[in-house]
């Protein structure tokens, strides 16, 4: 199905797909920082979400593992496809896991705390069977 597709294509698909997230990530992380020092209280307003304060003890950890992780995959897609296979199933663990543990934390109100963790992880489910072509080209 997806022989007709080249693999450069496909390798500067995932370096923009993973730019586009890292700028994401940096302009979410300057919200959610922003919110942390400036706001006071239990409920913190942030990104249209309103989550408890507790939840920036996750939101912040998250973003700073993520973030130079995803910036690092965007390199290795171009420049090291090894490293790039070999990172990308410890990217999409990862990613599910911090994006549950932020939804576990998220407020009554928000039914769905929309967190680079969340896009990374769809992107990169979705990602599966282009990296799998790339996993069997490499290997041949």
């Amino acid at each position: 199905m997806f022989d007709e597709v080249d693999e450069m294509a496909i390798r500067k698909a995932f370096f923009y797909l993973d730019i586009v997230w890292g700028i994401v990530g940096i302009i979410a992380i300057a919200a959610v920082i922003n919110a942390f020092v400036t706001q006071t209280g239990d409920i913190v307003y942030v990104l249209g979400m309103t989550i408890p304060r507790s939840l920036l003890y996750v939101l912040i950890p998250c973003h700073l593992i993520l973030i130079p992780w995803t910036f690092y995959q965007a390199y290795a897609a171009l420049n090291d496809l090894d490293s790039f296979l070999s990172n990308y199933p410890w990217m999409l663990i990862i990613a599910l896991i911090l994006s549950v543990t932020e939804n576990l934390f998220r407020g009554p109100q928000t039914p769905l705390v929309l967190c680079i963790c969340l896009f990374d992880w769809i992107s990169d489910v979705i990602g599966i069977p282009f990296v799998q072509k790339l996993y069997r080209r490499l290997r041949s």
